[in-house]
């Protein structure tokens, strides 16, 4: 009877177990919600290959957008430490090493043509600067200018180049915005595009005289643009230096100055123009007007335009 009624037990408990799910009884999804059910759901595709059991990837919901992995399995992100507010300038900044070697050797270049034109062009440095107040001396300048003594002028002349391209470059690098290139390019650049502007200002006033009844106004104006540039050069050049190796805090001071030089022999440079033209601006309005804008603004806003987006 108890053998007996031990099997009859065995019996009902195999029978219990034959009825429930044949799923895992530690499986915690009958206890969940419908939608937790779904996501923790097994694959029904019988043809379907098991993940790896440590990938995240198959407990992200469906229909969600996921940030791709970031690693060698996704080229398409590119992985970098670069900071882009560190490549921004900075104004005041201090230039590279290469830069700094590359400006000692043409600030060393500069200095040296500049005292061996003074050394040599002493006399003519003094009239042109006593003629910037004097008309009369720069009357006299103009004649020994005619008389043929034009290749003294031309070498002076090239210092104001050289040192006009240089002021502009460190200015541009002080305030962050030089061109693209190395350091010797945008020297070069630079100068070479005030050579440029100044030569075509003066083949300007040549043409004019020639078309013109003004070959004697239009003469001299063209060599007061010089006798001016001459004189501003060399204090071009020592605010070329003064920028180059002048401490930090001094460099706006110096910017300032000299700018509000050239600014000043501008303003007298012109004055001048006005007298040597005062016959003929009254007459001929529209054409003195139509010179100023296509010969003096003119050639000054390519310049600014050249510099700020080459």
């Amino acid at each position: 009877m108890r053998v007996f009624q031990l099997f009859f037990v065995a019996f009902l408990g195999v029978f219990s177990l034959t009825g429930q799910n044949a799923g895992n009884p530690f499986e915690l999804t009958p206890r969940l919600g419908a939608e937790a059910a779904a996501v923790t759901a097994p694959a029904t595709n019988p043809t379907a290959t098991p993940g790896n059991p440590f990938d995240l990837q198959p407990r992200l919901q469906p229909g969600v957008e996921h940030t791709p992995a970031i690693g060698a399995d996704n080229p398409e992100v590119e992985i970098t430490s670069k900071n882009p507010a560190a490549e921004l300038p900075v104004e005041g900044a201090p230039l590279p090493t290469p830069i700094q070697g590359t400006l000692l050797l043409i600030t060393l270049g500069l200095l040296t043509v500049a005292t061996l034109t003074l050394i040599f062009f002493r006399s003519l440095y003094a009239k042109a600067y006593r003629g910037l107040f004097n008309d009369n001396l720069l009357t006299q300048l103009y004649r020994e200018r005619e008389a043929g003594a034009i290749g003294s002028f031309i070498i002076t002349y090239i210092v104001f180049f050289l040192s006009a391209g240089l002021f502009i470059i460190l200015t541009l690098q002080h305030f962050g915005h030089a061109p693209r290139g190395s350091f010797w390019r945008q020297y070069v650049s630079t100068t070479l595009a005030i050579m440029v502007l100044f030569v075509a200002k003066h083949l300007v006033l040549a043409l004019m005289g020639y078309i013109f009844p003004v070959a004697k106004e239009a003469r001299r104006y063209s060599f007061t643009i010089m006798a001016f540039a001459m004189v501003l050069g060399l204090f071009l050049t020592g605010g070329s230096v003064l920028l180059a190796y002048a401490p930090p805090e001094w460099h706006r001071w110096v910017i300032y100055g000299v700018a509000g030089l050239v600014v000043a022999t501008y303003v007298l440079r012109s004055l001048r123009g006005l007298f040597i033209a005062n016959r003929f601006i009254f007459n001929y309005l529209f054409h003195f007007l139509s010179y100023i804008c296509a010969v003096e603004i003119g050639p000054a806003l390519c310049l600014y335009k050249l510099l700020t987006t080459y």
